[in-house]
């Protein structure tokens, strides 16, 4: 396999939304991780190093923030392994904070 393509298996597909979006100015950034195994967690420690002001709204101490949802492929990690999910580059990853209000 060349490096072009490990490279390419390295990329992930960030998408974001509400607050998440008017930070970045993007709804979408691909991440490159190093490495053969990828969590949630270091690709959102990724995003808060180009994107500082994001770790408010991640995390809350040391567990996800409770009214940020992070998606990956229809399924919030919160009914899984949380920061540890897995994730892979054909993931769909989705940052959005959830609504309050009545």
């Amino acid at each position: 396999m060349s490096a072009e393509s490990e490279e390419l298996n390295n990329t992930f597909k960030a998408l974001f939304f509400g607050p998440f979006w008017a930070i970045t100015n993007k709804k979408v950034i691909h991440y490159n991780l190093e490495g053969n195994s990828h969590t949630i967690h270091q690709l959102i420690l990724k995003i808060i190093k180009d994107f500082p002001k994001l770790d408010e709204y991640f995390f809350e101490e040391d567990n996800i923030a409770d009214n940020t949802s992070i998606i990956i492929n229809s399924e919030d990690i919160r009914g899984g392994l949380g920061l540890d999910t897995i994730i892979s580059p054909d993931d769909r990853i989705t940052f959005f904070k959830a609504a309050g209000g009545g």
